[in-house]
């Protein structure tokens, strides 16, 4: 998923039983489906406790009824965290993350 399209996710798309993630408005202007590990299923279901009528969105912003809009300050906090070096950014996870999917024989086309 693109940094944008988590910080959107609404729950109305999210499907725990299922195990995966509906998108129906990605960067290409089609819909997609996003399958969950299961680590992502668990922190999901842990977010859901947090969850609040008036707000839609998996991750809720500061304001009433909107999402985060920046995910940088926790991103490089957790880097820091973690020893990573300060040119690992968040868009380097989607890419590494996409690597390993398809060299272990996952086809990123669902």
């Amino acid at each position: 998923m693109r940094s944008g399209e988590a910080k959107g996710l609404r729950w109305e798309n999210v499907d725990l039983e299922g195990r995966r993630l509906h998108l129906p408005d990605t960067k290409s202007g089609k819909s997609q489906i996003v399958v969950l590990s299961p680590e992502a299923k668990t922190i999901l279901e842990e977010c859901r406790e947090f969850r609040t009528e008036d707000n839609p969105f998996v991750f809720p912003g500061l304001g009433n009824g909107g999402h985060i809009t920046d995910l940088r300050g926790c991103f490089h906090r957790s880097r820091d965290r973690a020893g990573l070096g300060g040119d690992v950014v968040i868009h380097t996870l989607r890419h590494t993350y996409a690597l390993l999917l398809a060299n272990s024989g996952v086809d990123g086309r669902a």
